[in-house]
């Protein structure tokens, strides 16, 4: 059995080394997945003298620093702030050539929603906000605020018990209002 597994192992590819080559070395940095087989020592060497950038000049060099920093994906800054809708026309602007609306459509021209009742005046307000015309906003806030004064979070606080009980029952009257419309 020892026999077999020996003649299964590769020889250092090093000219004239007899050891047993267990170590990869990529071939060129075009071909990463092709190899060159080595021992420990021949190996060791390879790697000293290897050199991934050789041929590029500076300013490729750089370029490739850059497009590693992002994986060579698309990047935006993290302080800038992108609506999911100019997230997704940036994303397919990468597709139609730098064209960012493929097929423009007629802008809409929606009215802000006006206040119904008191009563969803007061869901607005609970919840701190001004509207309900995007309940995408709505949601998010309901959850930071329940996140804020869950009572698990505040053990034992009456005001902090008081005010989740409220917050859950405006989101749930807007919840509602917003599935009628």
């Amino acid at each position: 059995r020892e026999t077999l597994m020996s003649k299964r192992k590769k020889l250092c590819e090093f000219e004239g080394c007899m050891e047993h080559g267990e170590y990869r070395a990529p071939k060129s940095r075009v071909r990463l997945n092709d190899y060159y087989y080595f021992c420990l020592e021949h190996v060791r060497e390879y790697n000293k003298a290897w050199d991934y950038f050789e041929g590029y000049t500076e300013e490729e060099i750089t370029a490739q620093y850059k497009l590693d920093d992002g994986w060579d994906r698309p990047t935006w800054s993290v302080t800038e702030s992108l609506t999911t809708e100019e997230r997704m026309r940036r994303m397919a602007a990468m597709f139609y050539g730098g064209q960012t609306d493929p097929q423009p459509k007629k802008k809409s021209r929606k009215k802000p929603r006006k206040r119904v009742s008191s009563k969803i005046e007061k869901a607005l307000d609970t919840l701190g906000l001004e509207d309900m015309s995007d309940f995408v906003v709505v949601k998010a806030r309901y959850r930071s605020l329940a996140l804020e004064w869950h009572p698990d979070k505040n053990k034992g606080n009456k005001k902090a018990e008081d005010k989740f009980k409220a917050i859950n029952e405006a989101y749930t009257l807007l919840k509602e209002k917003h599935a009628q419309e």
